[in-house]
């Protein structure tokens, strides 16, 4: 495996067997490519020997037909964790030697997710399957894997073998990412495309070395399609940014053929008939709109040679508005170290975001206020062209110390350096230092530091309370109360200060129980309209104090710890409305009265682990309840969660998915330390294996707004409680 950043060692190849081939079969010129969205995986059933609980492991499959790739015929084939089939190779590389094709590791290759995968989680390892009928059979083989650290299972593709065709499909079930991947430099790229021989010919959709715009998306399938006519070609599609395609796009070539056509229905042109080894630049174009990317070149003047041919997809990208982008938890140092920091970036539309500028600079510049000599007034990141950040979704930016909560989150790229405690950050939509001003700045969030002031570019309003070397777990949170970020203009408004030990912070400001829980583009997405809550049992909608019932709320009076005056226990069952199935059930509670939070006569509420249990309806039905987890992996919570803290589901995973229609009943467990009036929002997150269509009114990951979903405010909650 490899690290974030490219190691300069090489690892030697797998001793496997090679796959076995047969003569020419045909004279098999090249592949053609079409693209489409809505495909889904056909699993696996029988795992390959040796490709489970690995690292970089390459296993044998015996085909059940003989099957013709690039004019061999072959029998076998060996397939890779990471992401490869190879027919006369048996290469583990995960991209220490070359990384853009042609390859000459691998001989006669499919690629469908090159980059270096894992399949060390529970139900991970490559599948295969066979459909269909004799003389018309297809051979699906399954890849269930992750990237090192991200969640089990966050990556489902296959590759689909056809008898009797020259033909062969790569489909996307889950490309991790919250729907997309390849989403920018420093973020896993894979290399996606064929290749005859060790490069005698290739069809490169995408790789390091020219990611596809919009990145690889889930429910993509990739048809290729064996031709002995086409030759060499530029092909691809133009789309906006969540892959809807766009006709009548202008795209033209130019070198060493010169040609412009116009897209067609589908969003797709074509160059064909290119000559090997020439120079070209293709771009697309239309009035008013802009594009990523702005061009890709071939051959001279490029590091991309025109050996193959290749795919170019263009996305129409839109000039991004102030608060399309939001700046939603961040902290500037932590418990373990004073770069134990992160900035977590929301996409606050309902439309995946993709980077691009229209000034030529290389992509958004996330700064930091300072012109200390830690960080110089220098970039603290830049989010490069090409970036995709899907609706809804999260990007998190790590400190060079982030470790305190590495295992709940890990960073999706890394800052360059420090950034001052009680100091701001901005992101901007240009990477032009010139240029950093009010009409390109997207979001900012800064300190009202009276020691070194922060400028009013890298704040909102009058700016956060300081909190100094503050080494507690602790965040600052924007608030969720109404189901999304609340952006009002002023950070202290609409950032609240949470912390797992309670301790004021050396300037003494306050903090609210709670906890940070930073969130990734692998992190499950609010979908408050799509996981519905409702009663388990109608005939007890109120308050009762019977632990076994299966009433909507159950007071008890036993202390627990966490609990001085017992627990309040909210039941609710949660139904599955999209169209796939939910890999990862989260709630993460967006408001509660709890300590720093409760005024006098309120609650002092803090949310619990609960367990597997069994209640009973008022008509005598056994109700199966599944443990909610309050997640501390880290941050640890001795006192119980608080606000953002976040409790799992842990009996929904890849391997036990709650299927579309299909329900689970769970029971919010919360300690009581003060009786009084209450309140609690929580937000539904979840994680599918392939989103379902936007609806027409925005993106499938669009929140519920008004409100967290699960809403209990303004309760009383006495010591004893008659049903």
């Amino acid at each position: 495996m490899r690290s974030r950043v490219r190691p300069l060692f090489a690892a030697a190849f797998a001793a496997v067997t090679l796959a076995a081939c047969a003569a020419s079969a045909s004279a098999q010129a090249t592949y053609q490519i079409t693209q489409s969205l809505g495909a889904g995986v056909t699993p696996g059933q029988t795992l390959v020997a040796g490709t489970d609980n690995c690292d970089d492991c390459v296993g044998t499959v015996a085909l059940p037909f003989a099957y013709t790739f690039y004019g061999q015929t072959f029998t076998a084939a060996n397939v890779s964790s990471n992401g490869v089939l190879q027919f006369s190779s048996g290469s583990n590389d995960y991209g220490q030697f070359q990384i853009c094709l042609p390859l000459s590791q691998f001989n006669n290759a499919i690629l469908a997710h090159w980059t270096d995968l894992e399949t060390h989680g529970g139900g991970e390892g490559i599948f295969t399957s066979t459909t269909g009928e004799p003389g018309s059979r297809v051979f699906n083989i399954e890849w269930r894997a992750s990237y090192g650290f991200e969640p089990p299972g966050s990556l489902n593709f296959e590759i689909r073998l056809y008898e009797g065709q020259q033909r062969f499909d790569i489909v996307y079930g889950n490309v991790g990412g919250n729907g997309t991947s390849a989403p920018g430099g420093g973020i896993h790229r894979p290399n996606v495309g064929a290749q005859k021989g060790t490069g005698a010919d290739y069809v490169a959709f995408s790789s390091e070395c020219g990611v596809a715009a919009g990145g690889l998306r889930n429910g993509l399938q990739l048809a290729f399609t064996g031709t002995d006519t086409v030759g060499r070609y530029l092909a691809g599609s133009v789309t906006d940014t969540d892959g809807n395609p766009l006709s009548g796009v202008t795209v033209s070539l130019s070198g060493t053929s010169s040609a412009q056509t116009t897209t067609d229905s589908t969003g797709r042109y074509s160059f064909v008939n290119l000559t090997t080894g020439g120079s070209y630049t293709v771009t697309a174009s239309q009035l008013g709109s802009n594009f990523y990317p702005g061009a890709r070149v071939f051959g001279s003047g490029s590091f991309v040679p025109f050996t193959g041919s290749q795919l170019v997809n263009f996305v129409r990208t839109p000039a991004p508005q102030a608060g399309d982008l939001l700046i939603s938890e961040v902290r500037f140092r932590g418990p373990q170290y004073l770069t134990d920091e992160y900035v977590e970036l929301y996409n606050n539309t309902n439309s995946a975001i993709v980077v691009n500028t229209t000034d030529g600079t290389s992509g958004w510049l996330l700064q930091a206020a300072d012109a200390s000599t830690v960080t110089q007034g220098l970039a603290s990141y830049i989010l490069p062209r090409g970036t995709v950040i899907p609706a809804r979704a999260h990007l998190l930016l790590a400190g060079t110390g982030y470790t305190s909560m590495f295992l709940y989150a890990p960073g999706d790229d890394f800052l360059s350096d420090d950034v001052p405690d009680d100091d701001g950050v901005a992101i901007f939509s240009t990477a032009n230092a010139a240029n950093l001003n009010t009409s390109t700045r997207l979001d900012a969030v800064g300190f009202n530091n009276p020691t070194t002031p922060v400028g009013a570019l890298y704040r909102e309003g009058a700016g956060l309370a300081p909190v100094g070397a503050y080494s507690a777990d602790h965040a600052f949170v924007r608030k969720l109360n109404s189901g999304v970020p609340q952006d009002t203009g002023d950070n202290a408004s609409d950032f609240v200060l949470v912390s797992t030990s309670n301790l004021a912070a050396p300037t003494g400001a306050l903090p609210v129980s709670g906890a940070p829980a930073p969130e990734n583009l692998y992190s499950p997405v609010t979908r408050n309209s799509q996981i519905k809550g409702t009663y388990i049992d109608p005939g007890c909608v109120g308050t009762g104090t019977d632990p076994a019932s299966a009433c909507a709320r159950v007071r008890v009076t036993t202390p627990v710890a966490g609990g001085a005056a017992g627990t309040l226990s909210i039941r609710r069952r949660w139904t599955n409305r999209t169209s796939t199935p939910v890999t990862a059930l989260r709630f993460r509670v967006v408001d509660l009265t709890t300590l720093g939070s409760r005024q006098p006569g309120e609650a002092d509420l803090r949310a619990l682990s609960s367990s597997n249990v069994s209640v009973t309806t008022t008509t005598g039905t056994s109700v199966p309840l599944k443990a909610l987890v309050l997640e501390q992996t880290p941050p640890s919570q001795p006192n119980g969660g608080g606000v953002n803290s976040s409790l799992r589901v842990g009996s929904i995973t890849l391997g036990t998915p709650l299927a579309p229609g299909a329900s689970v009943d769970v029971e919010f467990r919360l300690g009581v330390q003060t009786d009084g009036t209450y309140r609690i929002y929580i937000n539904v997150e979840a994680a599918t294996a392939t989103p379902p269509p936007p609806p027409a009114t925005g993106s499938p990951s669009a929140p519920k707004t008004g409100g967290g979903f699960l809403q209990e405010y303004p309760k009383t909650l006495p010591s004893s409680v008659k049903q």
